[in-house]
Parts: structure tokens; sequence; C-alpha cells
């Protein structure tokens, strides 16, 4: 009884439900005008079906409960406002829907608390209102004391969703397309941008109050508008977005434009955003925060400050932003060039940028500078980051210049890599950093990381304050060690303080590098002046290079010249310096190239010195070595060095030691001589005058016993002066052996590097597989020998009727497409080294591409007229336009291959994995692409056509399908590993596979079944059938 007494009250509910609800239908402007004006309802929905209505004038629907638009389908149901200036206007009204529809013209809206927007059209503008109402703002403070943000929020925003929105913008010139307050969401939708709009494609105004979240969205500013512009939002949110062509000419952002607002944004892409002001994506003014995660960054471009990013705050206003997973390539590649800089970022005001995990290449600084630059005391904190090919072509550092820095400025950078940095620019500038002011420079490894600087020239570091060019701050050793690494490295016109390089619990490796015309904050020495009138120090703190505890240092094929400061090297205990077929030239020091005093922190380390020349060097007291006292926690060994012309302002050229146990831990190059007990005898050449002639002196003649050893087991034993004598050396090597371990001389053991060759400096070869490689090369001969028996086949049961349904002449093609696969597969086995190697398999993966798939591209096309469209085409596709089709797609493969053979624009380029296995790639122009997207189209409609084909009568059916989707599949497969770290011939094997693989499948599907049912069957002579369609 209750049961039935609910489903009466539901039922009377619902009749009461839809009796407040008034629909209606309408087909135009006067019925809809005429409802509007006459309605009587506070609920309205209005539906027209499948017609477009025609409106002249402005609509204004006010004082509603609610209003909702609903069409049959966007293409069918139109609301067309004939003139520009028209629009349709809402005011005071609770909730507004549009659903399924499409308009073209302007839509506005006025004190409205819900918009829903949804499977709409629109071309046009949007413009909402502020949303603040003055009134219930006074008596919201009035009752709590204070304005409640968060119950105004709740109760009296307006609340705007969208979804599935496609807009492009058509107006007369206004400032911006769409303007929106409220709470608002919006997804899965495409905003288009106009020159009408002389700002913003979508301007978002918060008040300071509300959020705008934005996910699986695209924006496109069409080279007219910034993307998005927002003011004042609460924390807000943009996931899985595209702002491409955006271009802003007022204050910057083509991306975005972000004022006094907290913005989080993830997964988006940035692409061909371009301002002639400042911040080619993003412009950020006075942010309360800003979080990016794993974007990608295309051609962004600014002319002035901050292609990438621009950062601003106003007096006493503090700003952060936080840049995570990031990669940007190409900046500044306009016919315009850039005029000031900051290629990734400026940053200025009390601004602080952190960049973690970003990878940039190809910025090139037009007639600007500088990767990243700071203003007004913004500062810049790196970890992790990859920099490759960058040109600057103006005053100022290419990776940093800074302005107007106060005393907080801090440049950071932890675990940096550096490669191919260019400065072009022939007055005063630096290749690395320029700083005027007081700024704070850390090129610093904390922890485990490392930076590793390649084929890297820094030319006039410039800082009015001296700084330390690299430092590390690793307190604590552990086995996670950290790692500097400079290869190819020079660095020249530079002022330091304190030290080049100060590293602590880590490793060091400096190869075929050069640091010259250097001078600490003391400034430059002169052979012709006296120390007593330079300023000295009174410690060993500064120096060259200022080893800590626990570092590992190896100095290779380096030069030092041209260099003034205090000592070459401070270094703490259980340290290991060695440096090794090297140069020491021209040093000016105000004490020695080595300090050793084991009274002191700084004076420790284990030195071994071999093959290097010391060249006119200066100093005060041993010039090379000072020792003032040693123990057995230091050691310095000298072996086949050579000293030239160095020279003591005080005592010893060489050495000076104040300690008796020097012998014990300082070592030259020993004597040759069997092991035994020898004297040593001196004599003083020299003469007196006595009796009218020169005699020598008497007792000019003294003797040294000397013991000789046998050597331990450090050194080598033989015979190397051929004199019958065997000697202990250390072995030499010259030219050396770089990363790899001479073993005797100039032999190298290059097993414990990544490198090979008589000196360790060739890359190991990526080998291949000989074994699958053999199989590869079997299998595809195997396939070609089937392909020819199928054509053969194919020819001898031409006449049959299901050969001849299915397109004698079309089905020896696909076997033509099978054998261009086959040779592909070969080709996969062998080394890209050639641009002859890289066109050829251009040319046979594209031709069995087009000859297989081109082909059941028109014979599925084929079958679906003759079955869809029989009356108008009873016999389909002529065998004319087939070929025609066909023969399209194999000319346009032809043509890009025969432009890039005659502009020379593909090459063999040489690559390396990550553990420096060498190995040859194709690259090829960016006009591939349309050979890929052309492929994709014809792979695209193959599989939709045979998807509809799939009802067609038995006999005139395919399997055409199987082959296509199996072809998708191995697509989908080669995009995934194109984008994994896996190395070139496992993705060659993979491809060989996978094209054999499509033939097998198309051989089994398309010919296979088909003898076997001819084999079979009892069928038929085509000749008795006059009714067979060949598809």
């Amino acid at each position: 009884m209750w049961y039935k007494f609910k489903l009466i009250l539901l039922v009377i509910f619902s009749f009461i439900i839809k009796a407040s609800l008034k629909e209606i239908f309408f087909t135009n402007e006067y019925d809809l005008t005429e409802f509007l004006n006459n309605k009587s309802e506070e609920e309205i929905i209005i539906k027209f079906n499948n017609t477009k209505v025609e409106i002249s004038n402005s609509i204004t629907i006010c004082e509603l409960k609610s209003i909702t638009f609903i069409g049959t389908s966007k293409e069918d149901s139109i609301l067309n406002f004939k003139e520009l200036s028209h629009n349709l206007i809402f005011e005071f009204v609770d909730s507004i829907k549009f659903h399924n529809i499409s308009i073209n013209g302007n839509i506005s809206f006025k004190l409205i608390r819900n918009i829903i927007i949804e499977d709409v059209n629109l071309n046009g503008t949007i413009k909402t209102f502020e949303t603040i109402n003055p009134k219930i703002y006074d008596e919201i403070i009035k009752k709590y004391g204070k304005m409640d943000k968060d119950y105004y929020r709740n109760n009296w925003s307006l609340n705007v969703y969208i979804n599935n929105f496609e807009y492009h913008a058509v107006t007369k010139e206004m400032d911006n397309c769409i303007e929106l307050y409220g709470n608002t969401e919006i997804n899965n939708s495409r905003f288009y941008g106009s020159p009408s709009c002389r700002n913003s494609l979508l301007k978002y105004y918060a008040e300071d109050l509300n959020s705008i979240n934005i996910s699986n969205s695209h924006f496109d500013g069409a080279y007219s508008n910034n993307c998005i512009s927002i003011n004042n939002a609460y924390y807000s949110k943009f996931i899985s977005c595209t702002f491409e062509k955006g271009r802003s000419d007022n204050i910057g952002g083509g991306g975005f434009q972000v004022i006094l607002s907290d913005i989080y944004i993830e997964d988006c892409i940035f692409k061909d955003n371009y301002t002639t002001s400042n911040g080619g994506s993003l412009y950020l003014y006075d942010i309360f925060s800003f979080e990016t995660h794993n974007c990608k960054v295309y051609n962004t471009t600014a002319i002035e400050k901050g292609s990438f990013i621009y950062m601003m705050t106003s007096v006493n206003f503090e700003s952060l932003a936080f840049i995570y997973d990031t990669k940007l390539y190409g900046v500044g590649h306009l016919n315009k060039p850039i005029n000031n800089g900051g290629l990734i970022a400026y940053v200025e005001g009390t601004s602080i940028l952190s960049i973690e995990n970003f990878y940039g290449e190809d910025l090139d600084g037009g007639n600007g500078n500088s990767a990243f630059i700071m203003d007004q005391g913004g500062s810049i904190f790196l970890n992790n980051i990859t920099l490759r090919n960058i040109r600057g072509n103006n005053i100022g550092g290419v990776l940093l210049n800074s302005y107007n820095e106060n005393f907080y400025s801090i440049f950071y950078v932890g675990n940096g890599t550096f490669i191919d940095f260019y400065q072009n620019y022939n007055s005063k500038s630096s290749t690395f950093i320029y700083a005027k002011k007081e700024i704070e420079i850390i090129l610093n490894d904390e922890d485990h990381s490392n930076i590793e600087i390649y084929n890297f020239i820094i030319d006039k570091i410039y800082t009015a304050t001296p700084s330390i060019l690299i430092k590390n701050n690793k307190f604590f050793y552990n086995s996670e060690e950290s790692k500097l690494s400079l290869t190819n490295f020079i660095l020249k016109n530079y002022e330091f303080y304190q030290s080049i390089i100060s590293y602590n619990n880590g490793i060091i490796i400096i190869n075929n590098s050069t640091f010259s015309n250097i001078q600490d904050q003391n400034g430059f020495l002169d052979n012709k002046l006296k120390f007593e009138d330079i300023r000295k120090p009174d410690s060993i703190d500064e120096s060259i290079i200022d080893i800590g505890p626990n570092v590992t240092m190896n100095i290779v094929n380096s030069v030092f010249k041209d260099i003034s400061g205090n000592v070459g090297f401070s270094v703490e205990k259980n340290s290991n310096i060695s440096i090794m077929n090297s140069e020491i030239k021209n040093l000016n020091l105000r004490n020695s190239f080595i300090e050793i005093d084991s009274h002191i922190k700084k004076g420790f380390g284990y030195f071994t010195i071999n093959n290097t020349s010391f060249l006119y060097n200066t100093g005060k007291r041993g010039t090379i070595l000072n020792i003032n006292e040693i123990d057995s926690s230091i050691n310095v060994s000298f072996y086949n060095s050579t000293f030239k012309e160095n020279v003591s302002l005080s005592y010893g050229g060489v050495i000076y030691s104040k300690s008796n146990s020097t012998n014990l831990y300082v070592s030259f190059n020993e004597f040759v001589g069997n092991p035994g007990n020898y004297k040593l005898q001196l004599k003083l050449i020299t003469f007196h005058y006595y009796r009218g002639d020169f005699v020598e002196f008497p007792g000019n003649v003294g003797e040294i016993d000397i013991t000789i050893e046998d050597c331990n087991n450090t050194y080598i034993v033989q015979d190397i002066e051929n004199i019958g004598l065997k000697s202990c050396y250390i072995p030499h090597c010259n030219p050396s052996c770089n990363t790899g371990k001479c073993i005797n001389n100039n032999i190298c053991d290059c097993t414990q590097t990544y490198f090979t060759g008589l000196h360790c400096n060739e890359y190991h070869k990526l080998e291949r597989k000989k074994i699958i490689n053999l199989i590869i090369k079997i299998m595809s001969y195997l396939l070609i020998i089937l392909t020819i028996i199928l054509i053969f086949g194919v020819i001898y049961f031409r006449n049959h009727y299901i050969i001849k349904a299915a397109s004698y002449d079309f089905l020896i093609v696909i076997l033509i497409g099978i054998i261009f696969y086959c040779f592909y597969s070969i080709l996969l086995t062998y080394d890209k080294t050639s641009k002859k190697i890289c066109i050829l398999s251009y040319l046979f993966d594209n031709m069995g591409f087009s000859f297989i798939y081109g082909s059941i591209l028109v014979k599925t096309y084929r079958i679906y007229l003759i079955f869809n469209f029989v009356k108008e085409n009873p016999r389909g596709m002529n065998k004319k336009s087939m070929l025609i089709v066909f023969f399209i797609i194999i000319l346009i493969h032809i043509t890009l291959m025969l432009i890039w053979d005659i502009t020379d624009s593909v090459e063999s380029i040489l690559k390396y994995t990550y553990n420096f296995k060498e190995y040859s790639e194709c690259l090829f122009p960016e006009s591939s692409k349309i050979g890929v997207m052309l492929n994709l189209l014809v792979i695209l409609f193959a599989s939709i056509l045979s998807y509809i084909n799939r009802t067609v009568l038995e006999e005139f059916k395919e399997d055409m399908s199987i082959p296509i989707y199996v072809y998708i599949l191995y697509m989908l497969i080669a995009g995934i590993i194109n984008v994994q770290d896996i190395s070139i011939y496992e993705r060659d094997i993979f491809c060989a596979f996978g094209t054999a693989v499509n033939a097998i499948v198309t051989m089994k599907y398309l010919y296979m079944d088909k003898f076997n049912k001819i084999l079979t069957r009892k069928t038929r002579n085509v000749q008795h059938r006059s009714n067979v369609f060949q598809i």
C-alpha cells in the first residue's frame, strides 16, 4: 500500500514539475521574440530542430529563473544573427544553458548565477560582467565584520561550465574575444582567435575571488591574440592544454598573461608563441604563486625580454615561480631579431624563479643575448639543466646576464650540462656569465649530482665583484660521488674570488682544456714588480683550485697559462691530484703552485705529476713546490716532467722546503741502474788564476752515496734506454691516453673507459648482432621468393573469378610492395653511414607502404562506392581513377626524395648512446613530416573504409582490415619505442621484424586464403560469370 502511495506522489510531482516548465519549438525570429516578450513562466526550454533561424535584431532576455536552448545537432540547429553588432543579451537570469546548437553572433551575460555551454559551436564573442554585487558585498561585511570570500564565492558568484565547445572569434574590432568572470570550468574545447580582437583570445577577471580550471583544450591565437589573460585569480589549474600561435603587442605574454594570481599548469604545450614585448609564452606580474609540470615549448620568442618566461614585480611585492620537467625547442628563429634577451627567462624585480629538470636547445639571441637575465634583485635557481646550442650577439653572458643587482640576488646552478655556447658580439661580452654588481653566482652540484660541460668556451665573465666559477658544497662523503667534468673547455679573461673551482667530496675530470689570462681579485702580477709591492693574503685560502676533503682530481692534456693568484692548489686531507701530459706556463704567484704544510687545514694532498711542463713561472719561495712541513699524509711525485726558467723572487726556483722529511715524501725521476749501492761523483768545473795559468780548484771533486733499490709493484722494470740496464719507471704516453691508463710507454689501456683506440680517444662503435642480421636477411630473401611465387600464382589464376573479383593488377602491385618492404628490412641490417643508404631506406619503406596500403585504399574505396552508391555508379570507381590516386601517393614520396637529393638535405650524422657508443643515423629535413602525414591519412581512410565494407557480399569481401589494423598496431608500438631510451639497432630490429609481420599478414589474408579457396573448391570458370566486378 505504501509503495503505491509513493508511486502516486512521484507521478503527481512529475506533472507539477512538467507544468512549471514551458517548452516551445520555434523556426523563425518572430515566433521567438513574440514568446519572449509575452512570457509568463519563470523557467523556459526553447527547442529548435533541424533549422537555421535568422535573427535581424538584438534579443534581450531578462528576469527568468532559467532558460535552456536545445538543438538536435550543432550542424542542423543554428541561431544566426545577421549583423556582427547584434547580441543575445541575458540579464538577471539565474540559470542559462546552451546544448547541441551553433550560434553565429555575440552573447552577453549580466548578473547571472549559472551558465552551461555544452556541445556548442559559437562564431562571435562572449562577454560577462563583474559578479560582485555591492549591496550583497556590504551586507556580508556588516554581518561578518569582513568580506567572507568563501561564503560569497559559494553563494553569489557566477558559475560557468563549458564542455565540448568550439569557438571562432568573429566580431568587429574589440579588446578581447571572450571576457569571463566567475568560477569557470572549461573541458574538451577549442578556441580560435582573430585580428579583430586587439588583445586576448580569452580574458578572465577573477575579482580576487574566483578561479578558472581548463583541461584538454586548445587555444589558437592566430598570431593575433595572446591565448589567455588572467587577472586576480584564486588557485586555478590548466591540465593537458595547448596554447599556440599566441601573439601580444601590448604588455606581452603570447601564450599566457598572469597578474596577481595563483596558477598551476601541467602537461601543456606552448607552440609558436610570440610577442614584440616581454614573455613569448608566459608573462607573470605580481603573481602569488606559479607552478608548471611536464610542459613542452616549441618556437617561442619575445623581441624584448623573456622569450619563454618573463617575471616582474611591483615595489614591495615578492613573487615565486616553479618550472618542473620542461623541454624547450627553438627561440628567436624569426625575420625580426631579438633586441634584448632572456632567451629562457627574464626575472625582474623581487622575483624568484626556480627551474628543475629542464632541457633547452637551439636558442638564437638575434641581436640580444643570454639564456637567463636577472634585473633589479631577481634570483634564479636551476637544478638538473641541460642547454645545447645557445647563441648570443650582444653585451653580456650567453648563460647569464644581470643588471641592477642587489645584495640578495642569486644565480644558482646545480647539476648542469652546457654544450655549444656561442658569443658573436665583438665588444665587451661574455660567453658564460656577465654581472655588474653584488650577485652571488654558484655553479653547484650538491649531494649526488653532476656538472658536465663539453665543447664550451667561457670568454670574459664580467662581474663587478669577482666570483667563484664552480663551487660544490657537498659536506659529507658517501658512495654516491658528485662529479665535475670539463672536456674541451676553455676559460679565459676571468677574474675570480678565492678560487676558480672549489670542490668537496667528489670527482673532478679536466680533459683537453685551457685556462688562460685569469686573475684573482688582487690583479695581475708583473715579473718586474717586487713582491713587497703586492698586497699579500695571510693564508693559502685563496688559490686557483681549492680542493676540499675526499676529492679525486684528474687533469689531462690541459694548459694553465697567464694566470695570477696566490697559490695554484690548496688541498685538504684524503684528496688525490693527478696532472698528466699538461702544461703550466707563465703563472705569476704570490706563493707557489703547490703549497704543502701539514700544520694547516689546506696544506695536504697526494700529488702525482707526469709528463708535465712547468715553463716561465714566477713565485715567491719554491715557485712550483713550497714545503713548510710534510708527513706521511702527504706525497708529491714528479715523473718525466720538464722545468724551464721558473723564477723565484726569494728562494727555490722549483722547490723550497723547511722540512727535514722532504726527501721521504717528495720524489723526482729516479736514476737508471741495476739495484745496488753506488757513489755519485760531483765535480766543480771552475778555475782560478795560479802562477800565470788557470787551474782547477783543489778539492773540487765530491762523492755522494746512492742506493738504487729494487722496484716496487707500482713501477715497470724494463731496459727502456737500450743500454743493458733495466730501470724502474712510470710509463709515459705521448700523446696521452686521455681518460685511459698508460700501462707502458705509448701503450694505453682503455678497458676502464667508454673509449677505444691507441690513445683512448675514439668512440666504440655500437655493434650489431650478426646472428640477428643474418636471420633478418634470410627471412627477407625467403619472403621475396614467396612473393615471386605468389606473383606467378596470381598471373596463372588471373581469369579465375576470385582473382578477378579482387582486381588482378592491384594484387600484383601489392606483392611488388612486399618486395620493397623486404629490401627495406635488408637495409636495416646495415649502418646508416651514407646519404645513399638513408635515401634508399626512405624509398623502399615508403614505396612498400604506398604499393601495399595505397592499393588497399583504392580497392576498399571502390568496394564502398559499389555497395553504397549502386544506382548512381553501379561499377564503382573506374580503373583509371584508381591508378591516379595510387600514383599521386607514390609521386608525393618520390618528389620529396628528389628535392632532398637535389638540395642535399638528407644527412648521415653521428650520434652517441648514453655510454658513448657511436652509431650513424639518418637526419631528414622537416618536410619529411609531409610523407608521414600522407601515410597516416592513407591508413586512416583505409581503416575507416574497411570497417564500413564489413557487411558487403561474401564473394566480394576481402579481409583487408586485418593488414590495416596490424599496421596501425605496428605504428603505435614503433612510436612508443622511438621515445624510449632504446638503441638504434634495437629499433631497427623491431622495424625489420614488424615489416616482415606486416608482409606475412598481407600475404595470408589477401593471397593465401584466395588460393586455398581456388584449390579446395569447385568453382565456375570466370567465362561463365558475366556479372563479376573487379575490386
